[in-house]
């Protein structure tokens, strides 16, 4: 009988632990997968910024140009 008390209470830890183990490397790969998202969506950002920018300097550069045609007509 305390035998198989035993072995019970060893297969109910070992079982636990591999349950524990499984649940922890879950949350690695969530947590690796978030990781790499934020560090995409970071990315796509700093693409969208200096999109910005470029458009930003073009519209500017196309007002001097044609502040530029009309000063020339005058």
């Amino acid at each position: 009988m305390q035998k198989r008390k035993m072995m019970f209470f060893m297969f109910l830890g070992l079982t636990l632990t591999f349950f524990g183990c499984s649940e922890s490397t879950e949350r690695e790969k969530e947590r690796q997968i978030q990781d790499s998202l934020n560090t995409e969506m970071n990315k796509t950002q700093r693409r969208i910024d200096s999109l910005k920018y470029i458009n930003d300097s073009l519209k500017k550069e196309l007002q001097r140009l044609d502040l530029w045609e009309d000063s020339a007509v005058e």
